[in-house]
C-alpha cells in the first residue's frame, strides 16, 4: 500500500508539473480533474492502509495473548465453553488428547512449542556435570 501511494504521489506531481507547461485552457482543466481524482485516490489508499496496517498496540496485544495462552493452559481449556474451540486449545497443547491417567501422572504427549520448555535432562546437553564422586582439583 505504501508503494501505491508513493506511486500516485509521484504521478500527481508529474501532472501538476504538465499543467506549468501547458498553456490550453482545455488541456489544463483535463488535468486538473486527473490530480482530482489522482487525490481521491490517494486519500482511500491512505485509509486502507491505515486499516491493515499494523501498530505497536497490536503487537503488544498480540504478545499479551500469545504469553496468557501459553502460561495459562489449564485456566485457558477450563473456561473455554465452546467444544469445538476446546478442541483445537487442546490440539495446540497436546499432540494426541490426553487420559487423566496421562495428566496425573504428568506424561501427556505435549505439542511441538511446549515440548520445548521441557527441562532436557540427557547427559549431552548439560553444561556441566552432575556432582559425584570425582576428584575435585583446587587452585
Amino acid at each position: 500500500m505504501n508503494k501505491h501511494v508513493s506511486e500516485l504521489e509521484s504521478e500527481k506531481v508529474l501532472k501538476i508539473d504538465a499543467i506549468s507547461r501547458t498553456k490550453n485552457e482545455i488541456v489544463i482543466r483535463e488535468i486538473e480533474n486527473q490530480v482530482d481524482k489522482l487525490e481521491q485516490q490517494i486519500k482511500e489508499c491512505r485509509k486502507e492502509r491505515a486499516k491493515i496496517e499494523i501498530t505497536e498496540d497490536d503487537i503488544s496485544d498480540f504478545l499479551k495473548q500469545a504469553r496468557h495462552l501459553i502460561e495459562h493452559p489449564g485456566e485457558m481449556l477450563i473456561n473455554q465453553e465452546n467444544i469445538h474451540q476446546r478442541q483445537a486449545l487442546a490440539s495446540l497443547y497436546f499432540e494426541e488428547q490426553p487420559t487423566y491417567t496421562d495428566i496425573s501422572n504428568g506424561t501427556p504427549k505435549l505439542s511441538f512449542i511446549f515440548r520445548l520448555t521441557e527441562l532436557n535432562q540427557s547427559p549431552e546437553n548439560q553444561l556441566a556435570a552432575l556432582r559425584g564422586v570425582e576428584p575435585r582439583f583446587y587452585a
